[in-house]
């Protein structure tokens, strides 16, 4: 099986967990879809592009959760 490893860097970063009432916190680590987003956008894949983010979900970026 092959894995791409990465390294996210951003000291402004936030990556919003679920939210109960008015507050949202921020984790620590990015949700399986915000590196979905940034794989995508690396591959040029538009967010209306239905079928090209179906096939990178595909991929093993995510199986068939949703």
């Amino acid at each position: 099986m092959q894995y791409l490893v990465f390294r996210l860097y951003g000291p402004m970063a936030s990556w919003g967990e679920a939210a109960v009432g008015g507050d949202r916190p921020s984790g620590l680590t990015p949700g399986r879809s915000a590196v979905l987003g940034l794989l995508g956008a690396a591959l040029g894949i538009k967010r209306d592009d239905v079928s090209r983010l179906d096939a990178l979900r595909a991929a093993g970026c995510g199986g068939d959760r949703r």
